[in-house]
């Protein structure tokens, strides 16, 4: 355990800061070589990495689109799992596997496969704000089947008969906020249709929300 954790703070510091000292409870270095092995590692990935930004941008811009294209999806998820497969081929091949299956789920290791931190946090956000929306885009739909219209806040609808006073308290305990600043979501119904929308931080598209702020919607089917 002891060895693992020593390797881990090795690689951590190299990739930090390309080969300073650190220290446990005493001084050591951290060797040349290891250095020299992570930079010719990054040297013969850099087009493998180049592809896996390419994909991984392609695939969060499909995910933006009110219709995702589910076989463009599973075509792109395929081709993002053989890249990294053959980057972790090129990390065995310099005894380099370990070291970065250790560091999975860091943003030190996405910054090594060519993916920085600030796109990770910002990724994982996104993921969060489609959960939110697909989960009450469910409860709208549950909401309508039962009280024949949509609300007209997310969290009230004063026009409501009873029970169909919004989806707090009797559908959800409190409506789900924006991840980054906790502000809410964009909606708007007129009690037939909605449009429910998110500001996703990583998109080209353009906006089909009717507040052009928000780059992502949901929205009821025509009835």
């Amino acid at each position: 355990m002891k060895n693992k954790i020593m390797a881990l703070v090795l690689v951590v510091a190299v990739l930090a800061f390309g080969g300073v000292a650190f220290s446990e409870t005493g001084q050591a270095s951290v060797k040349a070589n290891s250095a020299d092995t992570l930079n010719k590692f990054r040297q013969q990935t850099v087009n493998l990495r180049e592809q896996l930004k390419a994909k991984d941008l392609e695939l969060r811009e499909l995910n933006a689109y009110d219709s995702i294209d589910m076989r463009r999806v599973d075509e792109l998820e395929g081709n993002i799992m053989e890249i990294k497969a053959k980057i972790r081929s090129v990390a065995a091949s310099m005894n380099l596997e370990e070291f970065i299956n250790q560091l999975s789920g860091m943003p030190i290791a996405g910054g090594l496969l060519g993916i920085s931190p600030s796109d990770q946090l910002k990724s994982s956000r996104d993921t969060q704000r489609r959960q939110d929306l697909a989960r009450l885009q469910t409860l709208l739909d549950i909401y309508f089947a039962e009280c024949k219209k949509f609300p007209q806040g997310l969290d009230k609808d004063a026009s409501g008969k009873a029970g169909c006073t919004g989806l707090v308290p009797a559908y959800l305990a409190n409506i789900p906020k924006d991840p980054k600043d906790q502000s809410n979501y964009y909606y708007k119904s007129d009690g037939k249709t909605y449009d429910l929308c998110a500001k996703l931080e990583v998109s080209n598209l353009p906006s089909t929300c009717p507040n052009p702020a928000y780059n992502y919607k949901v929205g009821s089917k025509s009835p």
